[in-house]
């Protein structure tokens, strides 16, 4: 990056060439005010990326869409959240710019709501009403583990 010959700031853009008595000088555009200008080059410097250290540069893995499921018991989930809330369903409908019928079909497993509302109920609600797929799968395949008990070190002996 060029710098200003006059005050030494970085010139991003444009740098003009004037003449200070008799010298021509490459300047920024604040310097070259009320001077005589002699040049003009637009700098085709490209922009660096920012440090890769900045934590908004970190991407979180996000299972893709197609790996995202709804849980099996979301209207249950939803109503045990408003309850909690102690929050009418009016209210929850007005909070989101939804229909209450709608809601309440969506609360009672009639129907199956968009992303775009499971988002909002997520996030207003404080409920996670998704999970992948792969946990999903993980979570049914897993057996769950039986604690040992005393019987279980009796009957080895016998």
């Amino acid at each position: 990056m060029e710098e200003c010959e006059l005050c030494g700031k970085p010139i991003s853009d444009i740098v003009y060439t004037i003449e200070v008595e008799g010298v021509s000088l490459r300047v920024c555009s604040k310097c070259a005010a009320g001077k005589k200008i002699i040049g003009k080059e637009q700098l085709d410097i490209p922009k660096s990326p920012k440090p890769s250290y900045f934590a908004s540069d970190y991407k979180r893995e996000q299972p893709a869409e197609d790996d995202i499921e709804l849980v099996d018991n979301y209207g249950e989930k939803i109503r045990q959240a408003l309850e909690r809330e102690k929050l009418p369903l009016k209210v929850l409908a007005e909070m989101i710019s939804e229909q209450e019928s709608y809601l309440k079909r969506v609360i009672e497993d009639k129907t199956t709501p968009p992303q775009e509302l499971v988002g909002k109920l997520e996030k207003t609600l404080g409920i996670k009403l998704t999970m992948s797929k792969r946990a999903k799968i993980e979570k049914v395949a897993l057996p769950k583990s039986k604690a040992s008990t005393l019987e279980d070190y009796i009957k080895k002996k016998d």
